[in-house]
């Protein structure tokens, strides 16, 4: 593919490669995918280490549980609002709390267009299999968009590098492994200006104590 971008003429063509080595490997491992690309790319690296995405707050909610300290907020990015949990208790009560999640978005203003469902699993195999409409919007999955009427829902596996400017993450917590968390961190990520997480009851003590050691790192 690269060969059909070059100038046939020109002797010495330069390509520039961007690439966010930040918890961005979802199908293997995070460290060792990015040592490989590093060595394949020598002796050219550059680090990008502003964040131009997300809201400062979206941005802080990230490195708090996430504990992804390597690209920093820019600092003329907006405050914007607090990201927002919703814990639930069963699949019925999952559902329940993504309507109440997007029916507080509906009422900021948000279009359905301006809105994504993002999991780490194809929806029918989610909380949301069989659904169609949920807080007030139509769902539909992401192939299957054709209007813009109505909610999209997407992995997170297949929205990366894409942004939203809301949205509703789910099936996505801080765990015990470097795969986890780099999932949760390209779903948050997504988000430019509202972020809603839709959390297991189960998940609220690790994400207190991940709160609590990321701060402490933070603070040094």
């Amino acid at each position: 593919m690269v060969d059909a971008w070059l100038d046939p003429s020109s002797a010495s063509p330069r390509i520039v490669l961007f690439a966010d080595f930040s918890r961005q490997a979802l199908y293997a491992s995070p460290a060792g995918t990015r040592e490989v690309l590093r060595q394949r790319l020598r002796p050219a690296n550059f680090g990008l280490r502003r964040n131009c995405r997300n809201t400062l707050k979206i941005s802080a909610e990230t490195e708090l549980l996430t504990g992804s300290f390597d690209i920093r907020a820019c600092e003329r990015q907006p405050p914007g609002e607090p990201v927002e949990r919703f814990f639930f208790t069963d699949a019925h009560d999952e559902v329940r709390q993504i309507g109440r999640a997007l029916q507080r978005l509906r009422s900021e203003g948000f279009a359905p267009s301006d809105i994504i469902i993002l999991g780490s699993r194809r929806r029918e195999k989610t909380a949301l299999a069989g659904v169609t409409s949920c807080g007030g919007f139509r769902i539909v999955d992401r192939e299957a968009s054709r209007s813009g009427a109505e909610v999209v829902y997407a992995t997170v596996h297949a929205f990366k590098g894409l942004e939203s400017p809301a949205v509703v993450l789910m099936d996505c917590q801080p765990g015990t492994d470097a795969l986890g968390d780099a999932l949760l961190y390209v779903g948050m990520t997504r988000a430019r200006v509202r972020l809603a997480m839709i959390l297991p009851e189960a998940a609220r003590d690790e994400i207190a104590a991940r709160e609590q050691r990321n701060l402490e790192i933070q603070l040094g």
